[in-house]
C-alpha cells in the first residue's frame, strides 16, 4: 500500500479517504461537487474532476453507469483500510463491557463465545462469527466429572478462558469416574487439552491394567471433547437482523450479498480458519468467491501468545472499518491481558 500512497500524492490521498467515508456514510456516488461539500475544499470542481478520473484510471474508482457518479472499489477500501489501521481508537464503553462479561473464570466457554458475538455486533450493527479453532491450545486449571442420573455424566473442564460442560452418555460406576476424574485432575492440570488428548491415548496401551477400571470413561471424554470442539461457531445474527430492517432499494443487492455468504457456514468456517500475521486482517470479495460484494474483518484471541479462537465481522465492503477494527482490537487486547491477570 505504501507505493500507492506514494503515487497518489497528498491530494488524492485525501480526496480519496473523503469520498470512501462519505460513500459508507451516505451511500451516494461520489462526484466532484459533493467531494468539494464534504472536505470543504477550496479547489475547483473541475480540478476535482481531473482528480476524480485519474483515481478512476488507477484503480480506486469506478463508475457504475456512464453517466451516473464513481463508488469506491475493492483497491479503494483495502487502501483506505491499510491507512485505518496506523490510527484506532479506543472506546471505553466497549472496554468496560468486554471487561464485565468475560470476566468471570466459572462462566461457559460457550456462553463466552456467544457473549464475545453479541458484544462485537452489538458494537457494530454487523453480524458476527466466532470460531474457537484452537480448541487445544487451551490450558486446563481442573477437571471434575459428576455423575447425574441413568449413566449420565458431566465434565466440567476449567480452562483459562472458560468452563467446557459437556455432559456423556457413560456404562461406568460411580466409582470408576471418581477414579478417573483424580487421575485426570493430577496428570493434566496446567497441561493443554491438547496435550491430555494425546497422552489419554498413550495411558490406555501403556497402563493397560492399571487403568482398565475407567478406561471407557476416557474413551467416552475423548469423544465427547471432540464433539464440544466441533461445535465451537458461535453465530450472532442480530447484525443481519439490522441489516434487513434497514434494507432500501439502494442497499437491496448488497444486503443479499451479505445474508449468502453469510448463510455458508462451512465457506466462512474456511476464510475464517486461514491464518494471518496481521493483528487485525481483512478479506475482500476479491480475495474469496464466496464473498463476493462482502468484507470481513477478524481478530484473533490469544492466551499466552497462542491462538484459540478467531472473531470475524461480515458486512457489505462499504461497511464502518473503524468502528469494526476499533471494536476487534479493544476485544482481542482485553481478553489477552485478562488472561494474563488470570493466569499469574
Amino acid at each position: 500500500m505504501n507505493n500507492d500512497n506514494d503515487k497518489l500524492g497528498q491530494r488524492k490521498h485525501e480526496i480519496l479517504l473523503s469520498a470512501i467515508e462519505n460513500f459508507i456514510r451516505l451511500e451516494c456516488p461520489i462526484t466532484s461537487q459533493n467531494v468539494q461539500e464534504t472536505t470543504k475544499s477550496t479547489v475547483s470542481t473541475a480540478t476535482l474532476r481531473n482528480e476524480l478520473n485519474a483515481l478512476e484510471a488507477m484503480g480506486f474508482l469506478k463508475q457504475l453507469h456512464t453517466s451516473g457518479g464513481r463508488v469506491p472499489t475493492t483497491k479503494a477500501y483495502k487502501y483506505y483500510v491499510s491507512f485505518l489501521m496506523k490510527d484506532l481508537k479506543f472506546d471505553a464503553s466497549m472496554l468496560m463491557e468486554v471487561k464485565d462479561k468475560v470476566g468471570k473464570k466459572t462462566a461457559g466457554l460457550s456462553d463466552i463465545m456467544s457473549q464475545v458475538a453479541k458484544i462485537v455486533s452489538e458494537a457494530t450493527s454487523y453480524p458476527t462469527v466466532v470460531l474457537m479453532h484452537g480448541f487445544n491450545n487451551l490450558e486446563i486449571e481442573g477437571i471434575k466429572i459428576i455423575p447425574l442420573i441413568e449413566s449420565q455424566m458431566l465434565v466440567l473442564i476449567k480452562t483459562k478462558l472458560g468452563m467446557i460442560k459437556k455432559e456423556i452418555t457413560i456404562e461406568a460406576t460411580d466409582e470408576e469416574c471418581k477414579s478417573a476424574c483424580e487421575y485426570l485432575d493430577n496428570n493434566f492440570r496446567g497441561k493443554s487439552i491438547g496435550e491430555m488428548l494425546s497422552k489419554i491415548s498413550s495411558v490406555n496401551s501403556n497402563l493397560q491394567n492399571q487403568l482398565n477400571s475407567f478406561q471407557t470413561v476416557f474413551n467416552f471424554l475423548i469423544a465427547g471433547l471432540a464433539q464440544f470442539a466441533s461445535e465451537q461457531m458461535k453465530i450472532e445474527e442480530n447484525g443481519v437482523s439490522q441489516m434487513i430492517s434497514d434494507i432500501n432499494p439502494k442497499n437491496l443487492e448488497e444486503t443479499k450479498k451479505v445474508i449468502s455468504a453469510f448463510e455458508d457456514k462451512e465457506a466462512m468456517k474456511s476464510v475464517l480458519e486461514k491464518k494471518s500475521d496481521e493483528e487485525i486482517s481483512f478479506v475482500f470479495g476479491d480475495d474469496e468467491k464466496s464473498m463476493d460484494g462482502c468484507a470481513l474483518i477478524r481478530a484473533p484471541i490469544k492466551l499466552d501468545g497462542k491462538e484459540v479462537a478467531t472473531v470475524g465481522v461480515f458486512g457489505p465492503e462499504r461497511l464502518d472499518y473503524a468502528k469494526v477494527a476499533s471494536a476487534l482490537k479493544i476485544l482481542s487486547t482485553e481478553l489477552s491481558s485478562i488472561k494474563k491477570q488470570k493466569g499469574e
